[in-house]
């Protein structure tokens, strides 16, 4: 997939930036028994992924009382850390890009900025759609005492260190992989799909969205959209 991550980047990247104090809270949680759960069931998220591009739930999952109550948390979290990775590869990719076309071609920074601006509203309003979805399917497998073991981790300063390092890490590989890809995040609601946007105003069947999810799915990939 164009936006998998490289695994050697991102261990490499947190080795080089992690103090000892991050580092071996990260190497405490990840070989604690809660740990090992959460990376299970995220490493057979890509089975789970493969389910979703193939037929994109339309309507909300629906989740116990004491499963929406952790979803919600887990969702702030999620949101915050999915919004700079929006911001920061975006921004990069988008000046690369710009600054790489003849003088005659280039985007003036104020119009570059505007752009970016609505890129971003655009693919965070995107992924708060998808986010309950991947959520389910992610850690459907751990059980409600397992999930809050993990979100009260990421609450914690431990946690929060954790989760800025991994999330920096993640947006170091995007950066050094793929950047042809990366650039057409610019452009990814220019044709057909922009009526997914959240600007949109048109009526979409739940066949056309559902056609159209797919769609996207299929053309920038998962991780585009995480």
């Amino acid at each position: 997939q164009a936006f998998d991550p490289a695994p050697d980047l991102i261990q490499g990247y947190i080795a080089e930036k992690g103090n000892a104090e991050q580092l071996t809270a990260i190497v405490k949680w990840l070989e604690s028994f809660y740990g090992k759960k959460v990376r299970e069931a995220e490493a057979k998220s890509q089975i789970q992924y493969n389910e979703l591009e193939r037929n994109v739930p339309l309507k909300e999952p629906k989740f116990s009382k004491e499963r929406e109550a952790l979803y919600k948390r887990y969702e702030q979290i999620a949101l915050e850390s999915n919004s700079k990775i929006i911001t920061e590869t975006l921004e990069f990719y988008q000046v690369i890009n710009n600054s790489t076309k003849p003088p005659t071609e280039r985007v003036a920074p104020k119009q570059l900025e505007q752009t970016l601006k609505l890129n971003q509203v655009k693919l965070s309003g995107l992924t708060q759609q998808l986010l309950p979805h991947l959520f389910a399917s992610t850690y459907r497998d751990l059980i409600v005492d397992e999930l809050k073991v993990y979100i009260d981790f990421l609450e914690t300063p431990a946690g929060k260190s954790y989760l800025q390092l991994t999330t920096d890490a993640y947006i170091h590989s995007l950066r050094k992989t793929r950047p042809e890809v990366l650039l057409k995040l610019a452009d990814i609601f220019e044709d057909e799909l922009a009526i997914l946007s959240p600007y949109s105003k048109e009526v979409l069947t739940e066949a056309k969205q559902n056609q159209l999810m797919v769609t996207m799915l299929k053309r920038f990939g998962k991780h585009a959209l995480i």
